[in-house]
């Protein structure tokens, strides 16, 4: 029963928003990896084998929509704090459930096309475990949190006017932590490891900006220039 309340509420509030912004934003992707360019290489750096195994997920598993507080009078503000987000049901300015983000394989594949096009390694594959010789980039999930800030201002259903003369309807956070560790698996040996994080904000300005919500294949992307300087660096450095 809850659920069913929840979420008329939030029908109710991106029905406001899109009668405000003229029509809804796009379907926002939570996730779609481009490569980097790089330039062609004669040979790569090792001859050896890199292999990318599923990423550990150590993630917390809390959901919080506590969206639907906006619609009570004189509550100033309501929130969604998602963990999981390809769990979520709903996002600030989305009705449309996102399910598609699988984030120990969609990672993992990433980093072994980022790593494949640097030309570094002989061979890059994404594959569930390594063999004797191969090198081994091993990742933790630490988080991907999403988190929406949405402004009523105590106003209720009525929250619509303070955005039409310029005050924000909320805002959109998103958090990735990613703790990468690169491996000889012949010997065990650690050569290179680093923990990232990255962090995305935007306001949402009702009906004049609706900013994107997902900014985790961005963010990764930046985390991942630095693993192939790093590994590059490493691989220079060995004889």
């Amino acid at each position: 029963m809850r659920g069913c309340v929840t979420q008329a509420v939030r029908a109710l509030w991106i029905g406001t928003c899109c009668l405000l912004a003229s029509g809804c934003m796009p379907h926002a992707t939570i996730w779609n990896y481009l490569v980097e360019s790089y330039q062609p290489t004669s040979q790569p750096l090792t001859q050896k084998r890199l292999v990318v195994p599923p990423f550990k997920d150590s993630r917390p598993t809390t959901n919080e929509d506590a969206g639907a507080l906006i619609y009570i009078p004189l509550m100033p503000y309501g929130w969604l704090d998602y963990a999981l987000p390809e769990g979520a049901f709903a996002f600030a300015v989305e009705l449309v459930p996102v399910h598609q983000f699988r984030p120990k394989d969609d990672l993992a594949r990433a980093a072994a096309d980022e790593l494949r096009a640097s030309g570094i390694f002989k061979e890059v594959n994404a594959a569930p475990r390594a063999i004797e010789g191969d090198l081994v980039l091993h990742g933790e999930i630490k988080s991907t949190r999403y988190y929406a800030i949405l402004l009523s201002y105590g106003l209720s259903i009525a929250a619509g006017f303070p955005w039409l003369i310029g005050l924000p309807a909320g805002k959109v956070i998103n958090e990735l932590v990613v703790e990468f560790s690169f491996e000889d698996s012949g010997t065990s040996t650690v050569l290179w490891r680093k923990r990232y994080e990255e962090k995305y904000q935007a306001t949402i300005w009702m009906p004049y900006s609706l900013p994107r919500q997902f900014d985790y294949a961005a963010m990764y992307k930046t985390m991942l220039r630095d693993v192939v300087q790093n590994l590059r660096q490493e691989l220079t450095s060995r004889p």
